[in-house]
């Protein structure tokens, strides 16, 4: 929910024209049409300024070998910093366009921190510099099941390292054969 922002005529106004009849509003819900150009266009800088000051810029990281995504990056290094944000990655190898139908939990664990620790190392970092994972699991009772599998897969990814974890049960993956989407975060040194 967005935070109610303390409302001027202007707003009140225009909120009443939006179909308020308290004339409160939400921010970022009340539109600019009814003021004067000079005042359009002052909004218009200031939204320009904000986004410039904000942009704060970043590297996309591709590891070698691996096919561009579309509409989105495996990970970014944002300007000026040594953060790295990891984009979820499944249980598919780089080299497969789809998870074969049937593969375990345990398997699809394994691969996609493999494809994590790839993203990483591409981006300069090695798996001790991760500093947090969020997985997403289909199906909690399978993943608790592939327990030894995951555990054998964690030591030897990632050895003694535990970065801080959280683990989520949802309904679906993007492939309809994922069980497992793993992202992550690392401070480079």
């Amino acid at each position: 929910m967005a935070p109610r922002v303390r409302p001027s005529a202007w707003t009140i106004a225009s909120a009443r024209r939006a179909g308020s009849t308290d004339g409160t509003v939400m921010a970022g819900s009340v539109s600019y049409e009814g003021r004067p150009a000079r005042k359009r266009a002052r909004v218009t800088r200031k939204l320009q300024e904000e986004t410039e000051m904000s942009d704060i810029g970043y590297t996309a990281i591709l590891p070698e070998g691996w096919n561009r995504p579309r509409g989105f990056s495996h990970a970014v290094v944002a300007k000026g910093t040594k953060s790295v944000r990891i984009a979820g990655q499944i249980g598919r190898a780089p080299t497969q366009s789809a998870i074969p139908a049937g593969t375990d939990a345990g398997t699809q664990w394994k691969i996609a921190l493999e494809n994590v620790v790839a993203v990483l190392k591409a981006a300069g970092g090695q798996p001790q510099h991760l500093v947090a994972l969020r997985a997403y699991v289909t199906d909690i009772k399978e993943f608790n099941a592939a327990g030894a599998a995951i555990g054998a897969a964690w030591g030897t990814t990632l050895g003694k390292h535990f970065p801080a974890m959280t683990l989520v049960q949802i309904s679906a993956l993007i492939d309809p054969n994922a069980k497992v989407e793993i992202e992550a975060e690392a401070i480079l040194p």
